[in-house]
């Protein structure tokens, strides 16, 4: 988890995340970690929302947050501020769950 500050409408926020090699994608471990994840920001930290970000083009990454329950919300679609001036531009879309939708209370 990372928590961020951007000049954004759902900032501050805490961010979950996962970055796996191509050998390990397909196999659930991305899902599998990420709910452990949400698991213990929601019950220990008591945290009310975490967000995710991917760029658009990420649909493996889109796919998982979906199957987390996060709900996506195109208005709130960025170029994220943090990607190297290289990187080609492309928007990231921030999914947004909170302990109610996806049943950690």
């Amino acid at each position: 988890m990372e928590n961020w500050n951007l000049d954004r409408p759902f900032a501050p926020c805490v961010d979950v995340g996962w970055r796996l090699g191509a050998s390990c994608w397909g196999k659930g471990y991305a899902t599998e970690g990420a709910l452990e994840v949400l698991r213990y920001g929601f019950n220990t930290l008591q945290l009310q929302e975490i967000v995710s970000m991917a760029t658009l083009k990420n649909i493996r990454s889109h796919h998982v947050m979906e199957r987390l329950g996060m709900k996506t919300n195109t208005n709130e679609n960025f170029e994220h501020p943090k990607l190297p001036k290289e990187h080609p531009p492309e928007s990231t879309g921030p999914l947004s769950t909170d302990a109610h939708r996806v049943g950690f209370i």
